[in-house]
């Protein structure tokens, strides 16, 4: 009897190894699950977005406000972000595209995402406002009233004509944070101050304009 008992008493222990060893593999792997996921989504997310924002400019074409519609359009799409997006998606470029398919730097407008909760501001520095009237009542909008010129690449001049239509880039550059901390890598978050990130995820898209004759733009 003695013998029965103590090979129960072994294989409990043997239990409670085993269980020791496998819970922390487990709640690791389920962790890494989670993370990866909640990662994934916060990509396919930006992706999404970036993606409608390019076709919205490809659409509209070369109409003033171009840049501001892309840049609306992309913040519309990305709500599902925490804090819809603040504190997540740092700038957007917004440029065109060379014959191989790389970024023309030399024609590339840089944005960055400034929230305001006022529906009269801007959400962007700068504000690719083109038109001319000052449709807000903050004193940040008076540098606006004239209409935005600082573009590298105007939106008015993008080619929109049949056979030579240009290529338009749209690429967000956004930040993650990790919740448990258990992954061996350090958060993808953007430089501060930003400008030259080096340690953002990117999603991008490049698409070819519209034709004017098809355009939905102004």
């Amino acid at each position: 009897m003695w013998l029965s008992k103590l090979r129960e008493r072994n294989a409990r222990g043997a239990a409670l190894v085993e269980m020791a060893i496998v819970i922390p593999i487990f709640l690791g792997l389920l962790f890494v699950i989670v993370e990866l996921g909640l990662a994934f989504r916060s990509k396919l997310i930006v992706d999404d977005g970036v993606q409608a924002a390019a076709r919205v400019g490809a659409g509209v074409g070369n109409g003033l406000d171009v840049d501001l519609y892309i840049l609306d359009e992309l913040l519309s799409q990305i709500t599902a972000l925490p804090n819809n997006g603040v504190g997540v998606l740092s700038h957007v470029e917004v440029y065109k595209v060379n014959a191989d398919g790389s970024p023309n730097t030399g024609e590339l407008n840089t944005y960055f995402y400034v929230w305001t909760s006022t529906t009269t501001d801007c959400d962007w520095s700068p504000c690719p406002k083109g038109s001319t009237v000052n449709i807000g009542s903050k004193p940040e909008w008076d540098l606006y009233a004239g209409g935005y010129n600082g573009w590298n690449w105007r939106p008015d001049e993008r080619n929109v004509a049949m056979g030579s239509l240009d290529e338009i880039g749209v690429k967000a550059y956004f930040s993650h944070s990790f919740i448990t901390g258990f992954l061996p890598i350090d958060d993808p978050l953007c430089d501060d101050p930003p400008g030259a990130p080096t340690n953002c995820w990117t999603e991008d898209t490049i698409l070819r304009l519209e034709p004017l004759q098809f355009s939905v733009g102004p």
